[in-house]
């Protein structure tokens, strides 16, 4: 699954990517986020509750920020099980000047393997949209508080 979702926000691209490269900070940008575990500046474990009709339960997110380029550029990669299936993730963030501010683009590549990618590939794609839609407005309302 790919997905690309782009903002804009009246911020600079330095404090874009300042917010953006705090794991600790972005970590909390996921939805239903329940737990973020800081292990490094860069590394971090995210806990999130995850559910589709009688699927419940917990995401453990194990993400990095492999790569970044000052103030334009920020990546992590991740993995983690839920529901017996295996979950990788890359997230990666196009910060632009825009006029005053910014424009972000996100893109999103997500993997599952397990029972739900063999029945379900329709439901976890839908899935997927909508977690990421749901990042995407968490870091815009953010972006957009006053400072």
């Amino acid at each position: 699954m790919q997905f690309t979702r782009e903002l804009a926000t009246m911020r600079p691209p330095e404090a874009v990517y300042a917010y953006l490269s705090d794991a600790g900070r972005f970590a909390k940008l996921f939805p239903h986020c329940e737990k973020v575990e800081l292990h490094q500046p860069t590394v971090f474990t995210v806990s999130i509750a995850i559910g589709a009709s009688q699927f419940q339960g917990t995401l453990d997110l194990h993400m990095e920020c492999p790569e970044t380029i000052v103030p334009r550029f920020v990546r992590y990669t991740g993995r983690g099980e839920a529901a017996a299936n295996q979950i990788t993730m890359d997230i990666a963030f196009d910060i632009a000047a825009n006029g005053n501010g910014s424009h972000v683009t996100c893109y999103c590549r997500a993997e599952v393997i397990g029972f739900i990618s063999l029945f379900g590939p329709d439901m976890a794609d839908s899935f997927g949209r909508k977690k990421l839609d749901e990042l995407v407005e968490n870091l815009r309302l953010e972006l957009d508080r006053p400072q």
